[in-house]
């Protein structure tokens, strides 16, 4: 029988890969994608989700692996995880292209030429343009272009994957829209705050580099808050449940309580696998409570 130690060292480490590897974000985008199918109320499709959970798998790990490549020797735990397990991240990346590449092609011909820009703006995000600049190293707009990439992959794919264009007439998609972007904006926010130093050093104009970390944490609150707004919204409009707002409401309830022990230096793991989670708590909370 293995000692308390030994089990604790190993869940640790189940941690660190499943936080540092992208699995979790990963999760959290093909979670967000399915919850926001049901919120629309079109029919699931089992491949869009599926290739939402690779694709984003592969794209988070190519832009680390390509910001490493480009920069120094690793400093931070997370970037010294990925050097240790190289090959084996190497490794499930291949898989989950080749996985991509097998349901891109199964998808609607729309919902592929849309993906086909967001790819684009993916690289864009880590790969210098002629002017040796890439998109994260333009000023204060990292995480507006992660959010923005989230709300629109989870929001109108689901809606041309179910051929409902119809829904563009209406307020909702671009409510939800407006929703999933201060969604995504207030929960990766705090990342720039763990990378404060980092970004510092390399000369990157962030918010909480222009704002300070309280008002950045303040910025954040205020964008759930219009998560929030915008669900109660729909609810009081007929559209979500009453399940669905309380869903979210948990959700960012999880978020601030986890926004209380937020301060620059703190390790890379409670940023990647608690602040990360938030991502597929909406769709847990709804599993669980209904």
């Amino acid at each position: 029988m293995h000692s308390p130690i030994y089990m604790k060292e190993r869940s640790l480490k189940l941690f660190e890969a499943l936080a540092y590897s992208n699995f979790i974000v990963a999760l959290g985008a093909a979670s967000l994608g399915y919850l926001n199918t049901m919120i629309l109320a079109l029919p699931q499709h089992q491949i869009l989700t599926a290739f939402l959970f690779t694709s984003t798998f592969l794209i988070y790990n190519l832009q680390r692996r390509l910001t490493l490549s480009n920069d120094k020797q690793a400093e931070t735990e997370l970037e010294k995880w990925n050097e240790r397990n190289k090959n084996i991240v190497n490794l499930l990346t291949l898989i989950s292209l080749a996985f991509s590449l097998y349901f891109y092609l199964k998808l609607t011909f729309n919902v592929a030429l849309v993906v086909i820009p967001l790819a684009v703006i993916s690289f864009a995000y880590v790969l210098p343009f002629k002017n040796g600049y890439s998109l994260r190293e333009i000023p204060y707009l990292k995480v507006l272009i992660v959010s923005f990439s989230w709300a629109i992959t989870t929001v109108i794919l689901p809606i041309l994957s179910a051929d409902a264009n119809h829904l563009f007439l209406e307020s909702t998609p671009y409510l939800l829209i407006v929703s999933i972007m201060a969604f995504v904006f207030a929960e990766s926010l705090p990342f720039d705050i763990r990378d404060l130093y980092i970004d510092q050093k390399n000369r990157l104009k962030t918010i909480p580099l222009g704002l300070g970390v309280k008002k950045s944490l303040i910025l954040s609150v205020l964008c759930f808050s219009l998560t929030l707004s915008c669900m109660l919204y729909l609810h009081l409009e007929g559209t979500i449940s009453s399940l669905i707002l309380w869903c979210f409401a948990l959700s960012v309830a999880v978020a601030l309580l986890l926004f209380l022990k937020i301060k620059t230096g703190m390790s890379h793991l409670y940023y990647a696998l608690l602040l990360d989670s938030v991502l597929f708590l909406p769709l847990s909370f709804y599993l669980l409570l209904s």
